[in-house]
Parts: structure tokens; C-alpha cells; sequence
């Protein structure tokens, strides 16, 4: 297979794959990461390896903006930004496509995981411009999503790329390697409007764990009546020997946990 490698005036390399896809510019496909790769602009040649550019080099960002109601309904408009495999993804799907069948698509793509979600508005902005990450927005309503009891509310965030919707710790234990997920960065900003009187209890909340294969962080506070909730996890990939099987089988259900945290929120006495 071959790429282009061009050195830019302060001699640092920028790779390309032509043939690797509708890929952002500047953006490497993961499988090609890594790999030894013969230069030959020399006589001679030169073997060199091309970089691997981590879970930074493809990611999913996600900001939404919501309402949660007493009735236990969530409410929010979300914007998503991908880069690297992840968008190139999106294109192969959908850029030969028509408006229509976008729209549906996507929507059928979001509600998968949230089941019962109402999706509204879906589009893709920049699907055909690779001097840009594609980046999609919609309109989300989870019905009774949070569940009630007198006045205390529990509330579940529901992050992008949650960890229980990947099924890799579903053994005790192994008699050969685990691939762990590729190199991928999931980022998540929710800024949640709380229902007339409610507060958070036992907040701020903070979690980081770690791990060869993965990093995960989150964070949930309150600020000016509304929740605000951060969480970032990084895939990082390789291989997971049958001895470190435990070990990263207690990260991934420690991330789970934190994943399905329900937040209390309490009202206020009259």
C-alpha cells in the first residue's frame, strides 16, 4: 500500500492515505498508525515508522443543553463533532445518500442505544467537506427517563459510548488474549436545567480511573440550578494477555458503575 508523506517547511512530517477513504484532512486511518513505511524520496530509501496518533485522532465529542422536568422527562439539543475512523464512518454511510434517507438513518442510529428516545431534527453538517470534522445536531426527549420517589428524584445521565453497551467482561475468565476497543475518544458535556425547587445532593462528584487499555473521567456538579456533567474516556487499544484479563476487567466494570450513577436531586422545602 502505498501514502504520501510531505515534510512542511519546519521538517515536520504530514501523512496522507488518498486511498483510505473520505478521510478529514490531516486525519490518518487508524490502520495505517504504527505501521513501518519505506520513504522514497532518497536513493537509498528510508525506513521509518508512521506515528500513531491515539485516541485524540479520533474522536466524539458531544455538548448538549437540556431541561429536566418533574416529571421525570429529559429534554436536550445536542451537537456532536467527530474526527479520524469515526467520521470517515459516517461518510461511507451517508454522503451518497438523499436528505431523506440521512434523516431517518440517523435517527434510528441514536434512538439504538436509548431505548424509547424520541429523536427530532437530525442533520449532518459538513459531510462532504473534508477540510472539516463532520458533525451532526438533533433534538432528543427521553420520556421518564429519571425515576421519582416522593420528592427525591434519580436522575441517569445518559452518556455517549456508554461503557455497558460493549460487551467484552461477559466471562469470568479467559483462555486466550482480549482485543481491547481501538484507539477512540469519547467526550461528553451535558448542561441539564433542574425542575422549579430541586437541588443535588452529595455533589460535586468526581471519578477517574485508569488503566493500560483506557482512561475514564468524570465529573457532576451544580451550578446556577442546572447539573453540569463531564465525562471523557479514552480507549487506547492492544492486547489483553490472559494474566491481565482481571485487571482490566475490573476497570471496564468500575467505568460501567460510574456510567450508570444515578445523581440525586432533592426538592428544596417550601
Amino acid at each position: 500500500h502505498a501514502i504520501v508523506c510531505v515534510t512542511d517547511e519546519e521538517g515536520v512530517r504530514l501523512w496522507l492515505d488518498p486511498a483510505g477513504g473520505p478521510m478529514t484532512f490531516k486525519d490518518l486511518p487508524y490502520n495505517d498508525q504504527g505501521m513501518q513505511a519505506l520513504l522514497l524520496n532518497l536513493p537509498a530509501g528510508e525506513l521509518t515508522t508512521i506515528p500513531c496518533g491515539g485516541p485524540e485522532s479520533h474522536q466524539v465529542h458531544r455538548q448538549c443543553e437540556g431541561k429536566l422536568s418533574e416529571d421525570c422527562s429529559y429534554e436536550f439539543g445536542t451537537n456532536v463533532s467527530t474526527t479520524g475512523d469515526t467520521a470517515m464512518e459516517f461518510r461511507l454511510r451517508y454522503i451518497n445518500r438523499n436528505e431523506e434517507y440521512q434523516s431517518l438513518t440517523l435517527e434510528r442510529e441514536l434512538a439504538s442505544s436509548l431505548t424509547g428516545a424520541r429523536i427530532d431534527a437530525p442533520l449532518f453538517h459538513n459531510l462532504t467537506d473534508l477540510s472539516q470534522p463532520v458533525t451532526y445536531s438533533c433534538k432528543m426527549t427521553l420520556d421518564q427517563w429519571a425515576r421519582k420517589i416522593e420528592d427525591i428524584i434519580l436522575f441517569r445521565v445518559p452518556w455517549i459510548g456508554a461503557m455497558h453497551t460493549v460487551a467484552l467482561i461477559n466471562v469470568q475468565k479467559r483462555n486466550s488474549a482480549l482485543q481491547a476497543p481501538w484507539p477512540i475518544r469519547f467526550s461528553d458535556q451535558h448542561r441539564i436545567e433542574l425542575p422549579p425547587g430541586y437541588h443535588g445532593y452529595g455533589l460535586p462528584y468526581e471519578q477517574r480511573f485508569e488503566c493500560e487499555w483506557g482512561l475514564y473521567e468524570t465529573s457532576i456538579y451544580e451550578e446556577d440550578s442546572h447539573l453540569i456533567c463531564h465525562r471523557q474516556v479514552d480507549h487506547l487499544g492492544g492486547i489483553v494477555r490472559e494474566e491481565q484479563y482481571l485487571d482490566f476487567k475490573q476497570y471496564w466494570e468500575q467505568c460501567t458503575r460510574a456510567d450508570a450513577l444515578d445523581v440525586v436531586l432533592m426538592k428544596k422545602p417550601d
